[in-house]
């Protein structure tokens, strides 16, 4: 018995849809960095706005507010 193509499989041997992978998943696919490698988080996001063009403006994003706008403080009762 032969199986025809369904017209989803030609789609997707043309235009390869399935087979491609997010910004993301190939950011996580990289090797790390060492740990103890001190780096400007700027500067990386910066480098990598070519490769990773959504990535990096959700990190300025992300980067952009203020540390103090994040804080919180706990009181006792």
């Amino acid at each position: 018995m032969i199986l025809k193509k369904s017209e989803f499989d030609s789609f997707d041997d043309e235009y390869g849809v399935s087979s491609k992978k997010s910004e993301l998943e190939l950011y996580l696919e990289e090797p790390r960095l060492p740990r103890k490698t001190e780096i400007n988080i700027l500067d990386y996001w910066r480098g990598q706005q070519a490769r990773y063009p959504d990535l990096t403006a959700m990190a300025r994003d992300i980067l952009a507010i203020p540390v103090y706008s994040c804080r919180f403080s706990i009181t006792s009762t």
